[in-house]
C-alpha cells in the first residue's frame, strides 16, 4: 500500500513486505503468526504511532498552526 511505508517502521510497529514477493509475504505471515511477542510488541507500537502522530487532537493542533502561519 502506498502510504503505508511512511506509516510503518519496518520492524519496529509492524512488517514492510517487498511487492510482489510471495516468499517475503509468506515469511512475514508465519513470523506474525508463530510470535505472540512480535505481535504485540508490533500492536502496541503501531497504537502508539497512530496516536501521537494522527489522532484527532494532533491533526487539529497541526491545522490550527497551517491557518495561524497563514493568517499571520
Amino acid at each position: 500500500l502506498e502510504g503505508a511505508a511512511g506509516l510503518i517502521q519496518d520492524g519496529e510497529n509492524g512488517l514492510l513486505i517487498e511487492p510482489n514477493s510471495v516468499p517475503a509475504l509468506v515469511q512475514g505471515l508465519e513470523t506474525l503468526l508463530s510470535d505472540e511477542t512480535i505481535r504485540s510488541a508490533f500492536s502496541d507500537r503501531a497504537r502508539a504511532t497512530v496516536e501521537a502522530d494522527f489522532s484527532f487532537a494532533v491533526r487539529m493542533s497541526k491545522m490550527a498552526e497551517i491557518y495561524a502561519e497563514l493568517l499571520a
